[in-house]
């Protein structure tokens, strides 16, 4: 049974947050203004503290005087804190958990596998851990990168640039996984994943935002596929 906290946050009837629909979207599309504001002004200068500064100053807005607090993730797995979450105050409860990648910066021209893969693992793990969780990988900054980086084969990002209304899923085993991360430095994710008996990750596209040249992607991941 879903948790009362749970109901208030994601709920469509009176006086619930609504929080697929309506926040999540008027997010993408806040974080979306802000870049192409900023980049029209001259102001460059942007990365992904910028980025979650902003996501944080909406947020704020629309959860003052409720039950519902957002920050950084205080302490996380690996110490690695996630880049973001929104928990219910009274009860403790972690309900939403977002990880951050940006290339906005004129230097900033790829995003790869290694970039993506540890973030989702790090969300993955948040989902089994927190049955009732949401959790989001925001991508944001240039369209022409983020169009050439879903092309590629070895990253599987689901896309909706070629339709719009496309929910396909991707689903990236531990094996292709370890195929991109073969290195010491992702021992202790691959175990965690292990630990919880997790076999693969599924992940779909939410909401995407376009104007001009800049992109904001939010991919959703969905529950974990375990083992038999």
């Amino acid at each position: 049974m879903k948790s009362e906290a749970y109901k208030l946050l994601f709920g469509s009837n009176e006086g619930q947050f609504n929080f697929n629909e309506n926040i999540h979207a008027n997010t993408a599309s806040r974080i979306l203004s802000y870049l192409v504001f900023n980049l029209t002004e001259g102001f460059s200068d942007i990365n992904e503290a910028s980025i979650q500064t902003e996501f944080n100053r909406f947020l704020r807005i629309k959860f003052n005087n409720s039950s519902f607090t957002c920050s950084i993730e205080p302490i996380a797995f690996g110490q690695k804190r996630l880049d973001y979450l929104i928990r219910h105050v009274p009860t403790h409860e972690h309900l939403v958990f977002y990880e951050f990648k940006t290339v906005i910066k004129s230097n900033e021209n790829s995003i790869t596998e290694r970039m993506v893969f540890p973030d989702l693992i790090k969300l993955a793990l948040k989902k089994h851990d927190h049955s009732d969780c949401h959790s989001y990988f925001m991508l944001a900054g240039k369209t022409s990168v983020f169009k050439e980086a879903i092309k590629n084969e070895g990253l599987r990002l689901p896309n909706k640039f070629e339709n719009k209304y496309s929910r396909d899923k991707t689903v990236l085993s531990i094996e292709q996984l370890r195929q991109v991360l073969n290195n010491e430095t992702f021992n202790d994710h691959f175990n965690e994943l292990e630990n919880r008996h997790i076999k693969k990750i599924s992940i779909s596209p939410s909401r995407w935002k376009h104007f001009e040249s800049m992109s904001v992607l939010f991919f959703k991941m969905n529950n974990n596929i375990y083992k038999d």
